[in-house]
């Protein structure tokens, strides 16, 4: 047959098929099928669909293959049903067809390639993984070159499986600031058996409007949002926790990641192919807040001309951690507890000096204890300071009752006219000021040594700052030793935005420093540790600060 005669079969089978005239658009968008011709009859034959599963069906039909060239494809192409009862099945279930700006729905039509045709033309197909109890629309389609024609449009339903499954959502416990446990029951049975996608869990939310039964799905979620598009009125999603222990149906997840003082609406859920079903009642898990969470600010004690210990007490067992992160909040300008907050007035006491301008201070640590005290140095002498104990979980401070105190006045060894006062211009060291906070402080020994606070504590930093006043020409030196495990744990030394080399093993040595001008400099010593071994001393310590 020669090129000629080819080129003229395949134009006429096309006429007869009625496919001429097509648009220019690919067969795969989400337009309707005006242009792309059509094969008369119905390609899938109504009522044979057959061996209808949770999961699966088989769909019977025949292809005219009287009028079809040898150069075409076909298959069934199929999508779920969507919730708009006046969705257009007829225009938009198309072979690579899925949804546009214009369409309040997501979805994809799924093609499956018919790869075997019996002599008659008849097939069947089974489609598999489709989600449980869901309604499908489906048709046949032939693609022949950029041209493709369409059957009519069918549904089926796949079986529900409801009736085999028990769900109930059980009253939460275990409730503490940060943490709580869902109950409930999943039971499935012997669908638990099928070899397919299935989990289950609990969905949960915080937004009011997912409180109810009627409302705590995501279906109702994506329904919202479908309807209410660039809305002023959005409210988080849901969320959820899967779980593989299950005993006798009943599960329990714990989650320790709460806020304080939220309630969390949450019922039980079995998901089977992105298929989600849900327990009948929803119940309300509340973390304790700050109603039950209090901070109390106790009195400061051992209060100097220039230092004071600052002490505090929570209700340690009801919040659900093994520590808590914790603090206090400083000030000589703020008198009122509503003022004591965490933003950006709030400057950390150790770096006062880098912030002149500040009112307000805090210095952290954490706790494992009801009660916990810290330290401050570097205050006035004679001068009122108001403070606030607070705490920080997963987030989210709570403060404590606001308290003061007043440093005494300076004392003889205080005279500027005494040699062992600090201010003293004869004395040498009156320009050197340490301070230390963080949750890991260093140790002061009393010898004029520090040692760094964070042995053994694995991905941890202890902090040593070094406030240096000095004139033009003078020199600061020191002693320090390192005592850790090689390449991983140890000393860096700073000054502002130039940091040493990491400094760690078993090593001592001697610094220092000669100043240009006239001012202050800021030495940072920080002892770090990485998440693996300890070894030596497993700490940094510096001392011998003289400034000549």
């Amino acid at each position: 047959m020669n090129q000629l005669f080819k080129s003229r079969l395949a134009i006429a089978v096309a006429l007869a098929m009625g496919l001429v005239g097509c648009s220019e658009d690919e067969p795969g968008g989400s337009k309707a099928n005006d242009g792309y011709g059509e094969i008369k009859g119905n390609l899938v034959t109504t009522g044979t669909t057959r061996d209808i599963t949770y999961t699966s069906c088989v769909l019977l039909g025949t292809m005219d293959v009287t009028k079809i060239t040898d150069d075409y494809s076909c298959g069934i192409v199929y999508m779920e049903a969507l919730s708009n009862p006046d969705f257009d099945y007829d225009g938009k279930l198309l072979y690579g067809g899925h949804s546009d700006k214009y369409d309040k729905e997501d979805y994809d039509c799924t093609a499956i390639p018919i790869n075997s045709l019996k002599s008659d033309g008849k097939f069947e197909k089974q489609i598999v993984n489709l989600k449980p109890g869901t309604k499908y629309y489906y048709r046949a389609y032939a693609n022949i070159g950029r041209l493709a024609s369409y059957s009519n449009v069918e549904s089926f339903t796949t079986t529900d499986p409801s009736a085999e499954i028990t769900m109930l959502t059980s009253d939460p416990t275990d409730i503490y600031a940060v943490s709580g446990t869902m109950n409930g029951v999943v039971n499935i049975g012997k669908l638990q058996d099928v070899n397919e996608d299935q989990e289950f869990g609990f969905i949960f939310a915080t937004a009011s409007q997912l409180n109810g039964a009627d409302k705590l799905t995501y279906e109702y979620y994506h329904d919202w949002l479908r309807n209410h598009f660039e809305t002023e009125d959005e409210f988080p999603g849901p969320e959820e926790v899967t779980t593989t222990t299950n005993l006798n149906g009943r599960i329990s997840v714990n989650l320790d990641e709460l806020r304080p003082g939220v309630s969390y609406y949450y019922r039980t859920f079995f998901k089977w192919n992105d298929k989600y079903f849900y327990s009948p009642e929803v119940k309300t898990l509340k973390t304790h807040g700050s109603d039950v969470i209090t901070v109390g600010t106790n009195k400061a004690t051992e209060v100097t001309a220039k230092s004071a210990e600052l002490h505090a007490s929570i209700p340690f067992s009801l919040i659900g951690l093994e520590s808590v992160p914790c603090g206090f909040m400083i000030s000589q300008v703020y008198s009122n507890a509503s003022e004591f907050v965490m933003d950006e007035k709030a400057c950390p006491w150790h770096k006062r000096y880098e912030d002149p301008d500040a009112e307000m201070f805090y210095i952290s640590n954490s706790t494992a204890e009801k009660d916990f005290s810290m330290m401050i140095s570097g205050l006035s002498p004679e001068t009122t300071y108001y403070v606030c104990g607070y705490i920080r979980l997963n987030g989210e401070y709570i403060y404590g009752s606001m308290q003061s105190f007043k440093t005494e006045k300076a004392d003889s060894s205080d005279d500027p006219d005494n040699p062992d006062n600090p201010d003293n211009p004869d004395n040498p060291e009156k320009n050197i000021e340490i301070t230390t906070s963080g949750a890991y402080p260093w140790t002061n020994n009393g010898d004029g040594s520090w040692t760094s606070g964070n042995a053994g504590q694995q991905n941890s930093i202890s902090t040593l700052t070094v406030k240096v006043t000095h004139a033009a020409g003078q020199t600061l030196s020191f002693d320090w030793s390192v005592s850790s495990e090689k390449d991983y744990d140890g000393l860096r030394m700073a000054i502002g935005s130039e940091q040493s080399e990491l400094i760690s093993g078993n090593i001592s040595d001697s610094a220092s420093l000669t100043f240009d001008d006239e001012g202050v400099t800021v030495i940072i010593f920080q002892y770090s540790k990485d998440s693996s071994n300890n070894e030596g001393s497993d700490c940094a310590t510096v001392r011998n600060f003289r400034l000549i």
